[in-house]
């Protein structure tokens, strides 16, 4: 069973190949999928830095990469997080 510690290693993992123009949207999405699946009703899902006020997961990446300007706000944040190492991962 994975745990928070690796899904945060695999976040950053991804968002970096993301970033580097190494998966495609649909990539990114279908990985942390994937990445962020609990047991039963639960899931992992992450703030990118300790102010952020949004609960992200796959569902709202998804959602953000459907509007250029939410997609531009979405990688100043993985830019944001990766530069800083402040993704914070909770499951619930």
């Amino acid at each position: 069973m994975k745990n928070s510690k690796t899904v945060l290693e695999n976040l950053y993992e991804l968002f970096k190949l993301y970033l580097a123009d190494k998966l495609t949207p649909d990539q990114l999405v279908s990985n942390l999928q994937t990445l962020c699946k609990g047991k039963g009703n639960k899931s992992y899902w992450w703030r990118f830095f300790q102010n952020d006020t949004g609960a992200n997961d796959w569902q709202s990446v998804r959602a953000s990469l459907g509007s250029f300007k939410d997609s531009q706000y979405l990688n100043e944040c993985m830019q944001i997080a990766i530069k800083d190492k402040s993704i914070i991962v909770y499951y619930s």
